[in-house]
């Protein structure tokens, strides 16, 4: 996908200013996703390191709080549509 950075789209480039823009984001890009893969390893490694100083108890309520802030996601992000539809309903 070709997109100028945040707040970039809003200060008026010429199609020669966004071209030029797109070929800088696109030299760094594969760059910048071998971080983000490097971050995401390290902090699962971080995160399992930290799993394994739990005894027993903590890591089923670890595990319990997890599962309930997952459903707490869902339930959010399965009302965020229902209400967009119920708002169009009332245009």
């Amino acid at each position: 996908m070709r997109r100028v950075p945040p707040y970039f789209a809003q200060i008026g480039l010429s199609r020669e200013q966004k071209d030029s823009i797109y070929q800088v984001v696109a030299k760094h890009q594969s760059r910048i996703e071998e971080l983000k893969k490097e971050l995401a390893e390290a902090n699962t490694k971080m995160v399992e390191e930290c799993e394994a100083l739990l005894d027993e108890a903590q890591k089923k309520s670890l595990e319990g709080r997890r599962r309930s802030a997952a459903d707490a996601a869902k339930a959010r992000a399965s009302a965020k549509p229902a209400k967009a539809k119920d708002d169009k309903k009332t245009d």
